[in-house]
């Protein structure tokens, strides 16, 4: 469940006794820059089952399997026609309701990744105990907060 699901947003790096978990990711590859702190990277640890429910992102994610695997379940990028079927960010129907046959599905292996470009929706679920890292520092800007749903 869920339950046991911790996510660290932004900052957890820059505390002292992670430090060196930081220094084991060195060096970056080219497609990302170092995070500024305390923005950047998020950090997610959960056993098998914890879900992140179908939503999109105002921004481009690179999400990097640490250990385990993951179940990501993508769909197109926000249309309007998709907006009338959101809560804030979240989907209200499943993504199978929602887009059919326009869903793919991509499992996660320790040291893949998976970069997910701004208004992608997006489910994923740990199919065993998981360590994830989700990566926004691009060289380019890459913060579309003005792409939001209406409130």
């Amino acid at each position: 469940s869920n339950d046991f699901y911790i996510v660290s947003r932004n900052g957890l790096f820059s505390r002292p006794e992670l430090e060196t978990l930081w220094e084991d990711l060195a060096p970056l590859p080219e497609i990302l820059v170092a995070p500024k702190f305390p923005q950047g990277v998020s950090l997610w640890l959960g056993p098998a089952g914890t879900t992140t429910p179908p939503h999109f992102d105002p921004h481009n994610v690179l999400l990097v399997q640490v250990q385990g695997r993951k179940r990501v379940r993508l769909a197109p990028r926000v249309t309007a026609d998709s907006l009338n079927v959101l809560d804030n960010y979240y989907l209200v129907p499943s993504l199978d309701e929602a887009f059919g046959e326009r869903v793919f599905t991509v499992e996660l292996l320790p040291g893949e990744s998976l970069f997910i470009p701004v208004g992608w929706f997006h489910e994923v679920t740990s199919l065993d105990p998981s360590i994830t890292l989700s990566f926004l520092s691009f060289p380019w800007p890459n913060h579309f907060h003005w792409f939001r749903p209406p409130r």
